[in-house]
């Protein structure tokens, strides 16, 4: 039990692109994307993180003395050219190995 005042431990940094493999092995283990969803999966998540960024400046635009907006937007922009900067085969890869090792838990 933490008490008040009391600090947190320092938390292990996390890979984002290990954490979406990691996510995404264990939703398929459960349940399997079909071939078309596999092939599109890197563009769609490209997407939501783009439309995250893009509403988010968007609507810091509209009011720029809400700096709230940008703890949004600016994380969204940075996971989008991680995102990008993996080759689609190769975090295609990476999530099939993270299904892979679910199966065996």
């Amino acid at each position: 039990v933490r008490r008040r005042g009391q600090q947190l431990p320092p938390s292990k940094p996390v890979d984002p692109i290990e954490a979406a493999a990691t996510f995404y092995g264990g939703y398929a283990s459960k349940m399997q994307l079909l071939i078309p969803e596999k092939e599109a999966l890197h563009t769609l998540v490209a997407c939501r993180l783009a439309i995250s960024f893009t509403y988010g400046m968007y609507s810091y635009s509209q009011d720029p003395t809400n700096e709230y907006l940008l703890q949004h937007a600016t994380p969204a922009y940075e996971a989008l050219c991680l995102w990008l900067s993996v080759p689609e085969d190769e975090m295609m890869q990476r999530m099939a190995n993270k299904m892979v090792a679910n199966a065996y838990r």
